[in-house]
């Protein structure tokens, strides 16, 4: 909420704090964020060290269809974050092989994300 200013004004200390603790506490979503933060604020190394490892846990947890969509989004933002920061040489040595894998990764991610919410659409109809 502080990050994007939602509901409250926009606090680049609080959303730091709050999407810390929450990304501590386990949250894949919370941790995309915090890469997003730093992507933001420009801080590449940390973008690539969270992205990075991130990237590279499958600890997805199937207990609903919510949770695993936002898992899935996390995953997306994560890979496409840390792929442009390779792409580019940002706060890692650019490695263009890797960073095209990721950009498949991500688009792969997004688009079988977005095969099953049609799916369920079609279910409800």
């Amino acid at each position: 909420m502080y990050l994007y200013g939602i509901g409250v004004k926009e606090n680049c200390d609080n959303a730091l704090f709050c999407l810390s603790e929450a990304s501590a506490r386990g949250s894949l979503y919370a941790k995309a964020n915090l890469i997003y933060f730093y992507y933001r604020r420009k801080m590449f190394t940390n973008v690539c060290y969270l992205a990075s490892r991130m990237v590279t846990c499958d600890n997805f947890v199937t207990t609903s269809e919510c949770i695993q969509t936002f898992q899935y989004r996390a995953m997306s933002m994560a890979c496409f974050l840390y792929a442009l920061c390779l792409k580019s040489g940002k706060g890692v040595q650019k490695d263009e092989l890797l960073a095209d894998q990721l950009f498949s990764k991500f688009f792969f991610t997004n688009n079988n994300n977005n095969n099953n919410n049609n799916n369920n659409n079609n279910n409800n109809s």
